[in-house]
């Protein structure tokens, strides 16, 4: 009976062009799902009742059968039977988690992937793909045996649609694909996943990195572990490719952060966050053993790479200073202090560097700095050490052994960083002990490093002044500070911040209407101009 039904099924699908058995056809597949469950109760009552007889081939070769009938339905020219195309593409995945109980799984798989690839590419493309996406909702892809089947179509046709530059992809359908595949993945009643994650890590990692797949690539990376990013990493034929794909990974990282989901997605952007900070850590390992060698060293992907590590520290979404106890308290039982994991191994990787240190003096003065006035104490205290690092290595490797290029671009950030509202009196006593306890314990930097450091601190005082009184009502208060701000940048023959701070000076004159003191305030910038 049961292998009649399907018989009879496999003849309306063949003779779909004719119009009187279209209708039923149609009819019949909408109730595709009720007739199977028949079939299939049908099926077991009868194995229950007379055990595995010599129809168990007949029954098989019926659902065969049934199946190469719609393969090749789907193959013919679109315009022949569209409505009946889709009508199979839609009602066809409802059958799965009721035949595989009298059908061969791992078979019913690979029939399954036999009629998507009979669907020519470039026809009912949505219709296709939300097909494969209720193949992915069904029990058979919880198993594993199964999904080792149906994973490389669905990789190949996501790759496909992915790389069609003829054609428009569909990307709400492959997004809802990708997804659903990976939210399965992420189960634990599915088995081994690790070897479907790499099949997909290999074949859409890199494609997922535009703006529709965001989240898609950040789940894959979520699921990826150590091996899976070595392995990644080892599929690259040459030293450039490993190059293109760090330079490329750090500029889209960099991009990303914090700019993919609205910033009161608070979850979201932390999850995003941590998934981004174990990739940037596994390609820190990329960095050290790759290019770190005087052969191989790349400056351009060290750059970015300190570029991106810093822009993650700093952004705003880990500042926790900004939210209440309690809502400061949640992040950090769940995700910790992620700023203090980043701003260790830039510590790290810095010290790394060895003789290639002085190719990013003054350079990375500014990001370092940035990183160090971050409000965390243990940070501070981790990366602050750096500055006396860069001193030392100007000092050895410049002609006169000073570090006037560190000196100058330090000065000119901490200038900028203070009046934008970082930097408080706890950071001005760090700065100033942390970097007279490693001067006076130099050989030769005891005395200049002294200087030095005293210098900022006493500059760090007047500037926090200066901030803290922009917004006093004493006008005499605000020039008084302003004018210890310039006298320190003159004294430091700083001209273009003491230029800065002199049209400051103007304009609060000009605010109190003392017309003459602007003047002569004016005057001041007139005489450098002067031969």
């Amino acid at each position: 009976m049961t292998s009649k039904l399907t018989k009879v099924l496999s003849y309306y699908v063949r003779h779909a062009e004719d119009p009187g058995l279209a209708e039923r056809l149609y009819s019949a597949l909408k109730a595709l799902k009720y007739l199977f469950r028949f079939i299939v109760q049908s099926r077991i009552l009868y194995l229950r009742f007379y055990g595995n007889s010599e129809d168990g081939d007949a029954f098989s070769n019926s659902i065969r059968t049934l199946f190469l009938s719609f393969n090749t339905l789907m193959d013919r020219p679109l315009d022949e039977g569209v409505k009946i195309k889709g009508a199979i593409l839609k009602y066809l995945p409802t059958i799965i988690n009721d035949i595989q109980h009298v059908f061969e799984p791992v078979e019913l798989s690979i029939l399954l992937t036999k009629f998507i690839e009979s669907i020519p590419d470039s026809q009912l493309v949505r219709q296709k793909l939300g097909c494969m996406c209720k193949m992915v909702e069904s029990d058979l892809f919880k198993q594993p045996e199964c999904r080792d089947i149906l994973l490389p179509l669905l990789t190949d046709q996501l790759s496909g649609q992915l790389d069609d530059h003829s054609n428009k992809p569909d990307y709400e359908a492959c997004v809802q694909l990708l997804s659903t595949v990976l939210d399965n993945l992420d189960r634990k009643d599915v088995g081994h996943t690790r070897g479907h994650v790499q099949m997909i890590m290999e074949r859409l990692l890199r494609r997922t990195s535009i703006g529709q797949y965001l989240a898609c690539m950040t789940a894959v990376l979520k699921q990826m572990d150590n091996a899976h990013y070595t392995l990644y990493i080892s599929t690259f034929k040459t030293r450039q490719d490993i190059i293109d794909f760090l330079m490329e990974t750090f500029i889209m990282f960099k991009d990303l952060m914090g700019n993919v989901f609205p910033s009161d997605w608070m979850i979201m952007n932390l999850l995003q966050i941590q998934v981004f900070l174990r990739a940037i850590n596994q390609y820190s390992d990329v960095l050290n053993k790759y290019f770190l060698d005087q052969a191989h060293f790349e400056l351009q992907l060290w750059n970015n790479y300190f570029h991106l590590t810093v822009a993650f520290l700093t952004h705003k979404s880990l500042q926790l200073e900004s939210f209440s106890q309690e809502k400061r308290n949640k992040i950090i039982n769940k995700y910790g202090d992620m700023r203090k994991t980043i701003g260790f191994r830039i510590r790290d990787m810095w010290y790394n560097l060895g003789p290639h240190k002085m190719k990013f003096i003054p350079s990375m003065v500014g990001p370092i700095l940035e990183a160090t006035l971050v409000p965390e104490p243990d940070l501070r205290k981790a990366i602050i050490p750096i500055f006396f690092d860069m001193m030392q290595c100007e000092h050895n490797f410049s002609p006169n052994h000073t570090f006037q290029m560190f000196e100058s671009e330090l000065i000119t950030k901490l200038d900028q960083e203070v009046e934008g509202g970082r930097g408080d009196e706890q950071y001005k006593i760090l700065l100033e002990k942390t970097l007279l306890e490693h001067c006076r314990r130099h050989r030769y930097l005891s005395q200049s490093g002294e200087s030095l450091a005293l210098l900022l601190s006493s500059l760090l005082e007047n500037l926090l002044a200066y901030r803290t009184i922009t917004h006093d009502e004493s006008p005499e208060h605000r020039m008084s500070c302003t004018v210890n701000v310039l006298n320190f940048y003159k004294e430091k023959k700083r001209e273009d911040i003491y230029i800065r701070y002199l049209y400051k000076l103007r304009d609060l004159h000009l605010d109190c209407e003392n017309y003459t003191e602007a003047s002569y305030t004016l005057l001041l910038h007139a005489e450098l101009l002067l031969p």
